[in-house]
């Protein structure tokens, strides 16, 4: 998509297990930290308090909240411990297929070295998109992928691919 140049190989891959989602309160009986604070958010929000969920763990999760996320600003949404939340959510989620786990490892050690060849502002520009998609009627009530999920064999071409560059960028 258009805006993948926004963002290392990293997020981009994180951000596309994730597809939007719409809270609904538990009525008082939220057992997680992160589901009582939603509720709380909720009760001041009205009942469209928009977030993001794992596409992965969706269906087993309902109760129990793990890996939802909801933002409360754009500024929030773009934070670096925020995707820190989402990718130690990921590598832990037990629905989340193995080759994307081992990828978003492998891309994570070359993060910082891609983050370092992005234009300023990048980063800001992407989280941008994706906050407006989450605040879209159309995106953000059903649950739709934030960005167009990786095959297998995409992920697995794009891992040798980076590398294959850092290799070159050793030898050089």
């Amino acid at each position: 998509q258009e805006h993948r140049k926004y963002v290392t190989d990293c997020t981009w891959l994180l951000y596309c297990q994730l597809q939007t989602c719409l809270y609904k309160s538990n009525a008082g009986t939220a057992t997680t930290a992160t589901a009582k604070f939603a509720d709380n958010r909720a009760k001041h929000h009205g009942t469209k308090l928009l977030g993001l969920e794992c596409r992965h763990c969706t269906a087993e999760n309902k109760q129990d909240r793990h890996g939802r996320y909801y933002p409360s600003t754009e500024k929030k949404l773009s934070d670096a411990s925020f995707s820190q939340c989402v990718y130690l959510h990921m590598i832990k989620c037990e629905m989340c297929p193995y080759e994307v786990k081992k990828a978003l490892e492998s891309l994570h050690t070359l993060n910082a070295m891609q983050r370092a060849q992005l234009k300023r502002g990048s980063k800001k520009r992407f989280f941008s998109i994706i906050w407006q998609k989450m605040q879209q009627p159309q995106h953000g009530i059903g649950s739709h992928n934030v960005c167009k999920p990786l095959t297998a064999n995409v992920i697995e071409a794009q891992q040798q691919q980076h590398v294959g560059a850092l290799t070159g960028t050793m030898n050089a």
